[in-house]
This record gives C-alpha cells, structure tokens and sequence, in this order.
C-alpha cells in the first residue's frame, strides 16, 4: 500500500498509453477543470493516493489492453521518495511460496492509535482467480486490520497473516531499531522473544491473534513522549468471518458481545488468558463488553461477514 507515482506509471506504459489521465477522489475530479489533463504528471509529479481511482486514455483502439505495474512506481506515505528509501517504520514482510507482502507501523505523536484514514491504510485482502490467497500480512489499528498503522502510545499491536491453508509464510522484520526495546510475543506459548532485523517466524496457513509486537514505544531518537502510564490496553476486532478477538496486556475475565439492539449474543469466560477469541457471531454491529482488573471496558465494531 503506497501511493502511484503516475508519471513513471505512464512512461512504463509509453507505447499503449497517452500521457494523460484523469484523476477521481471522493470530492471529484484531481485536477479542478475536471477533464484529461498533461500539467501534473511532469516536474515533481503526482501520486494517486491509496484507494484513489484514476483513468487512462489509449494512443489508439488497436493498441494492447495490458498495462504494466511495478513496485519502482510507488512512493512511500508522506515521503515523496522512492519505495527503497529508508524509513522510520517497522516494516513486516510476508513471504510466500511466489507472492509476498508487507505491513508497516510507525509512532507518530501526532496520530490516533485508533483507525484513521488520514494516516492508516486498511488491508485488502486478495483471492486470485484460482482461489489460492496471497500472504497478506498485517497489524490491527484499532478495529481494523492494516497495511500500514500509526500510532501515538499503543504498546502492544497485534500482527496477523492471511495465507492459504497449505502455505508456509516466512515473516521477516526490519526497521525494528525505530522501536525501543520491540519483542514479539506468541500468546499461544506465553513468550517474549527480542525481536531483530535477523528475527524471522515462520507460519502455516493463516494466523490471527497468537502473535503480537510489543514494544516501549518509539527509539530514544525518535518522537517524544510516547512514555505510557501503565494503564491495561486493549485490543477487540474482527479479520475472519463470525469472530472477534479480544487481546490485552492483562488478564481477561467474562468477555460479553451484545447485539445493538442490546440482546446477549455470546458470553465467554477468558479465565485469566490475555487472548480471547469468540465464534458463531452474526455479520453485524456488535458491542463486546471484557472485565479487566481494573473494571468492564466496552467496544463496538463490525463483525467480518
């Protein structure tokens, strides 16, 4: 997830593709004068935005319909810089037998360790044509399942992979000196293990909610004041269909999912666990109430169909 450079878009694709294009965004047209246009594309040049659309014109009716795509034509958020620039992030790479991916999380004093869609990408998810799923990975921003997460004082992120069920997914890390003191933990086997450029996990077949980045937030050279207060955090959302996973940094006691209109869906007692995950629920709106040592904290979110 990156924004297209459309200028080294267009010039990879010089013999099918008039160097033009016509940008949309929710609030209309890129350009104002609302029609195909040549004056952005040069110079500096111009990013279409993660989920923007954008048209383009063909040099004539016979020219091929195939057009090209490579990762040299991304930009990094914010950056301006090409995709092998060095960044201030924690960068998850996700390798499969042929595909790969990539998740980014960064601290941002600034941010909201919620979703945002100013500053966070939501992962989409990829079936090809033959049904098989890229590796996809992923942490949660808030309820949500990212490509590319800010935050300002989350301490404890949780980190995901969509596969195939037959697939082994070989995840590599780096830029983890952008965080102080990062260790992954596996809630599965209870353990912390330091967590390095030469750190690589190998998973098979999908994994969501066993694994989690922990950290104290960003390296003594980043931002400042991102120091927690020690308070318990807690993470609730939903990446497959009919479940939610409730996770956080204590022990969990009665987890309760209520419809919206209020009616008891489920009720799963966590026993002590810091993960907890809960099936069979309905498509829907739902709020998840969890007691915590400190008392009852409520969520709302949407349950993945």
């Amino acid at each position: 997830m990156a924004p297209l450079d459309i200028e080294t878009f267009l010039d990879a694709n010089a013999e099918t593709l008039e160097k033009v294009y016509w940008g949309e965004t929710e609030h209309g047209p890129v350009v104002g004068t609302g029609s195909w246009n040549s004056d952005m594309i040069t110079g500096t040049g111009y990013s279409i935005e993660p989920y923007g659309a954008f048209f383009v014109k063909k040099k004539s009716a016979d020219a091929s319909n195939e057009v090209t795509f490579s990762a040299d034509m991304q930009k990094l958020i914010d950056a301006g810089v090409s995709q092998g620039a060095e960044t201030n992030a924690l960068v998850i790479t996700a390798s499969g037998t042929t595909k790969r991916s990539t998740a980014m999380l960064a601290y941002d004093d600034a941010a909201a360790d919620a979703f945002s869609a100013g500053e966070d990408a939501q992962l989409i998810t990829d079936l090809t044509g033959n049904g098989t799923v890229a590796p996809l990975a992923y942490t949660v921003a808030g309820t949500t399942a990212a490509s590319i997460n800010v935050v300002s004082t989350t301490r404890r992120i949780p980190m995901g992979v969509f596969a195939a069920d037959d697939e082994v997914t070989t995840l590599t890390f780096s830029g983890t000196a952008t965080l102080r003191n990062p260790r992954l933990y596996d809630a599965e086997l209870q353990t912390e293990t330091p967590l390095t450029d030469a750190t690589t996990l190998s998973v098979s077949g999908a994994s969501h909610g066993r694994y989690f980045i922990i950290s104290d937030g960003a390296a003594p050279t980043g931002i400042s004041g991102v120091d927690g207060d020690g308070a318990t955090e807690l993470s609730v959302y939903s990446v497959t269909s009919g479940e939610v996973i409730v996770a956080a940094s204590a022990p969990i006691g009665l987890v309760n999912v209520y419809s919206a209109g209020g009616a008891l869906l489920k009720s799963v007692d966590a026993a002590g666990a810091k993960v907890c995950t809960v099936s069979g629920l309905p498509a829907d709106v739902v709020v998840v109430r969890v007691a915590l040592p400190g008392g009852m904290e409520a969520r709302k979110l949407k349950v993945k169909k």
